[in-house]
């Protein structure tokens, strides 16, 4: 007996210690998880820089087809790895005779791509802009534009063969290896039908917006224009309600919104109201996004279904600057993480409508209240090739990794982003990010102003991908003339200047590149009004020499060329005369009417939303 209560004793008292050292655990550990952020999604992501600067470079994607004429690269992911991408396409140049859609198919997931056929004889009439659609039970169906009597004249001169034609499909059941045969959907003769060249008889119309599937239901936008070519444009939506459960083609229902004979458009945008693209919102209604030629992109929404639309309006930033954008393709894309993309130019000149499509940016948009909010830019992708323009872009995701499409007219390539500079990009302004690893000099303000004039030296492991350069200082309100403020850096040979930092008066800073000769290369100054008289100011100087950017960032807010001043655009392209592999680590402060109270020196060109962090944590 007195062996059983001992056993027992001890039992209960291994127990007792069992359930208190699990208590303890249980409670530290809910501590844990308590203090830890609660949603991981909105982490902070470290940024990669060298392989940002690589996904950047256009050269560096991958080819899907080329021929005279490439246009619209878009693609829809089949079953296993297949991917399918429609494209138009031509052995002469655009609009011109016997455009064609094309079909290429990786079953790689775009690693490798291989062309399979095109849906219409290119010998034939004109068909033009497919848009691609996978449904739910594996029919890919793509939507096109076909000139079906042939219309090549108008007024006994040749015009562009891809401006008029009917809406057709044709749809694969075997993953875009056969085709049906052609099917067409009429379109309503709405006002500007009747206004345009022919009087109805013909349409004058296309699309760029590829099919979205919004409550089950298929829903994408195109343009009518009113005159050839391309005056007076509106937007429209179609919507299938049934394609994606109906395996009768006879039996799919189209709608053409908004109902009667007006599309989307605005008195206050101008004749160019074109290239509408549209994606669903969180909370269930629409955006639409077009061109213009007033130098901004134009966005409205909807809260009924696509049947009444919000004037439209132009697009801005989240800090109320204009967005930049010539009459070039803007592109609005949906992830599947509930946030947004923009695709679009951040420059424009009114005397050249059409120039600016290299480089491109994006913008990061968070949904809020019915409407999306706008980060300040990113550069996507560039050529330091000034002649290359790119785009009518698609976005796809694959599992964690995103990739994006464009094309140079002649080459259609698809390029993997960088999956934690978007995340950084939705982030933008809520953490700080960790890029102290780059940092390779910060002077305080005491030891700038013991150092005026003389050189000082510091550690560094090369330029040669570019640098970046923060300032805070203060400028004195009876600035009168241009003084010298901040840096030279010296060649590591012949020790001239190669970049100087100067005030203006008005309240700008700019950047001076010089060549090892002493050569003046590049003046670019900030834009006007930016920096506060006798109060603190935060200054950014971004350069990315592997693709000859210069962006200037103040009080965390990127300059984007409009103001008093305006310019083309808010930043610059560095000269190829300029050779970042020679700047030594040398630099100069010099005194001038205000004070220099700090400079940090990286030796990598951050990204926008790196510099915001580096403003709000200065």
């Amino acid at each position: 007996m007195v062996k059983v209560l001992a056993a027992i004793k001890r039992f209960l008292f291994v127990a007792l210690c069992s359930f208190l050292f699990f208590s303890c655990f249980n409670i530290l550990n809910r501590t844990q998880r308590t203090s830890a952020p609660r949603n991981t999604a909105y982490e902070p992501y470290t940024n990669d820089y060298n392989s940002i600067q690589f996904s950047r470079k256009m050269e560096n994607g991958t080819a899907i087809f080329s021929a005279g004429y490439v246009d619209q690269p878009y693609i829809v992911k089949l079953s296993g790895k297949i991917w399918l991408c429609c494209y138009t396409w031509s052995n002469t140049n655009e609009g011109g005779r016997h455009e064609t859609v094309g079909i290429s198919r990786s079953n790689d997931s775009g690693k490798t791509w291989q062309f399979q056929s095109s849906l219409e004889e290119g010998s034939g009439a004109s068909a033009f802009y497919g848009i691609p659609f996978a449904n739910s039970f594996g029919r890919v169906y793509v939507f096109y534009g076909y000139n079906i009597d042939n219309v090549t004249t108008l007024n006994n001169k040749s015009i562009r063969t891809d401006a008029v034609g009917e809406l057709c499909y044709k749809y694969s059941e075997d993953s875009g290896n056969t085709w049906s045969k052609r099917q067409t959907i009429a379109m309503p003769v709405t006002q500007y039908d009747s206004l345009n060249d022919w009087h109805g008889k013909y349409q004058e119309w296309w699309s760029i917006c590829k099919p979205i599937l919004a409550n089950n239901e298929l829903y994408f936008s195109f343009t009518k224009v009113e005159k050839y070519v391309y005056i007076n444009g509106e937007g429209w939506v179609v919507n299938c309600p049934n394609i994606n459960k109906e395996h009768n083609v006879a039996k799919l229902t189209w709608n053409f919104l908004p109902p009667g004979n007006t599309g989307i458009r605005s008195s206050a945008m101008g004749i160019t109201q074109e290239e509408h693209n549209i994606v669903q919102l969180n909370n269930g209604g629409f955006a639409c996004v077009f061109r213009t030629q007033n130098g901004y992109p134009a966005i409205c929404y909807s809260n009924d279904n696509c049947n009444t639309w919000t004037e439209p309006r132009p697009m801005m930033f989240s800090t109320g600057n204009l967005m930049r954008h010539p009459r070039a393709c803007p592109r609005i894309f949906k992830c599947s993480n509930g946030n947004y993309l923009l695709w679009f130019n951040n420059r424009s000149m009114p005397s050249k409508i059409w120039w600016g499509r290299n480089p491109i940016w994006v913008c990061g948009g968070v949904e809020k209240n019915g409407t999306i909010i706008w980060s300040q830019p990113e550069i996507l992708l560039n050529s330091d090739d000034d002649a290359i323009t790119m785009s009518y872009p698609d976005l796809v995701e694959a599992g964690n990794e995103y990739y994006v499409t464009e094309t140079q007219k002649n080459i259609a390539r698809i390029h993997k982003i960088n999956a934690n500079f978007l995340k950084n990009l939705w982030l933008q302004g809520k953490e700080t990010l960790a890029d102290t690893a780059y940092k390779i000099a910060e002077f305080s303000e005491s030891f700038i102003e013991s150092a005026f004039d003389t050189k000082v030296t510091f550690g560094r492991s090369g330029f040669s991908g570019g640098l970046t350069i923060n300032l805070a200082l203060n400028v004195s309100s009876n600035q009168k003339t241009s003084e010298k403020i901040l840096s030279i850096l010296f060649t590591g040979s012949s020790q001239k200047t190669a970049i100087r930092i100067e005030t203006v008066p008005g309240g700008t800073i700019k950047m001076i590149f010089f060549s090892n000769t002493g050569e003046e290369l590049l003046s670019f100054e900030s834009d006007s009004d930016v920096l506060k008289p006798n109060s603190p100011n935060f200054v950014s100087f971004d350069l990315d020499a592997s693709n000859r950017i210069l962006t200037i960032m103040v009080n965390g807010v990127l300059c984007n060329g409009l103001g008093t001043d305006a310019k083309p655009a808010g930043w610059a392209r560095i000269p190829k005369g300029f050779d970042f592999s020679l700047l030594s680590n040398y630099m100069i402060f010099h005194q001038f009417t205000g004070k220099t109270t700090k400079a940090t020196l990286f030796n990598v060109p951050l990204t926008t939303t790196s510099l915001i962090s580096q403003y709000q944590f200065r």
